[in-house]
């Protein structure tokens, strides 16, 4: 294992630059994976050998991933559970690192308790609006509760407030890309997985008349995010100001690929209602959002919305913490901020834990053979002790026919 020095290496990760290789998992749409599971990389721009390890900042290690086929890779070796960066490595050293990309599980999770937070506008709502210091103070009472990761449906940033022009210098301000790099170092300082969708403060801008999606894009690629977690598989995208059909095919397909029947549905807002008109067919069983910033949850039919507040005014709503708490152990039954909501849906059965029992007679010291003999005389013993039990039994019954 290499040493991994994560100050030293920072200047290849997403947090300072557009993306380089790694499209997926990158610090806004991160990875679960336990250790009998692989990852498969998104890359662009790669020609030639490469190495994929998991970077861990606390102990300075670096963990090499196994290459299985092409850009598909697992675990080699003992990894500690626990939030790893992405490190992308060819024969010149470090090209590429994506921060806080990838979980790793001791086990496939039987459940979920995630947050949805909403609306943090960062850094400022508006000149007179600082947000930092309060979303960093949401942030600080989330990781209390101790979240397996959280989900920011849009208005990550404040686009409004980017290149304007100072009239006596000509110099632009708040560039764009600074105001992303802001928002990036931002959620990099949790020790959590954290999932980006974005909204229209983060797509539209008044000053580059028209969309500024090409560059948020090129640093947290992906429309359309999809990963699976306990019984439930989440689905997520963003928009300016609604969706084309072309994306609503999008996020049919990645409907279409879940593998859970609760489906939960993650934007910024159904501008145009086209997922309310359609959920029939998608078919999911909660949609989360933001974008008005009120809070609300309401049945639509037999789906669940759950609209939250936006996060820099917390005390204005309830419950008043500028995020809410999902849990759920089975997909009959989620629980929004203690509140209790069913749905129609069998309980999963589980498989019980397996005990590992590997043949190694070949390779084993006479130690771990000796071992493995006494470990089978418990098992000797007590199948005696039942035939004799057996034995004793029978013949007190006889005796008493005979008697």
């Amino acid at each position: 294992m290499r040493i991994y020095d994560y100050q030293t290496d920072l200047s290849f990760n997403m947090t300072t630059h557009p993306l380089r290789n790694i499209s997926w998992p990158h610090s806004a749409s991160p990875a679960f994976i336990t250790p009998d599971q692989t990852i498969e990389l998104g890359v662009i721009n790669l020609d030639g050998p490469i190495i994929l390890e998991l970077g861990d900042r606390d102990s300075k290690t670096l963990y090499e991933l196994s290459l299985v086929s092409n850009y598909i890779y697992e675990i080699d070796g003992e990894v500690p559970d626990g939030l790893y960066d992405l490190v992308l490595s060819d024969d010149t050293g470090i090209i590429d690192i994506q921060t806080h990309s990838v979980k790793i599980l001791d086990d496939v999770p039987r459940g979920f308790k995630f947050v949805q937070i909403t609306d943090t506008h960062l850094p400022s709502y508006s000149t007179d609006k600082p947000t930092l210091a309060v979303v960093t103070e949401v942030f600080e009472n989330i990781t209390q509760i101790n979240p397996d990761f959280v989900i920011i449906t849009g208005d990550f940033i404040e686009n409004v407030l980017t290149y304007q022009i100072n009239e006596t210098t000509k110099e632009i301000l708040y560039p764009y890309e600074s105001i992303i790099e802001q928002g990036l170092e931002f959620i990099d300082q949790w020790q959590l997985p954290i999932f980006v969708v974005p909204g229209n403060h983060d797509l539209g801008n008044i000053y580059l008349r028209g969309s500024a999606s090409p560059i948020w894009y090129s640093y947290m690629p992906n429309f359309v995010q999809e990963f699976e977690f306990g019984p439930a598989s989440f689905v997520g995208f963003g928009s300016l100001n609604g969706i084309t059909l072309d994306e609503l095919d999008q996020i049919q397909s990645a409907m279409d690929r879940a593998t859970r029947d609760f489906i939960i549905l993650y934007t910024h807002a159904d501008y145009d209602n086209k997922i309310e008109n359609n959920q029939d067919e998608l078919g999911m069983s909660l949609v989360l959002y933001g974008h008005d910033h009120v809070s609300s949850v309401e049945w639509i039919d037999k789906t669940l919305w759950v609209e939250t507040h936006n996060a820099y005014e917390p005390s204005k709503y309830e419950p008043i913490q500028g995020f809410r708490v999902f849990e759920m152990e089975q997909p009959s039954k989620l629980i929004v901020d203690g509140k209790s909501y069913s749905f129609d849906f069998p309980d999963i059965v589980y498989p019980d834990p397996v005990t590992d029992i590997t043949d190694t007679s070949d390779t084993s010291t006479s130690l771990t053979n000796s071992s493995s003999n006494t470990s089978e005389s418990p098992i000797i013993f007590s199948w005696l002790s039942l035939s004799l039990y057996t034995t004793i039994i029978i013949l007190i019954n006889l005796k008493r026919k005979n008697e």
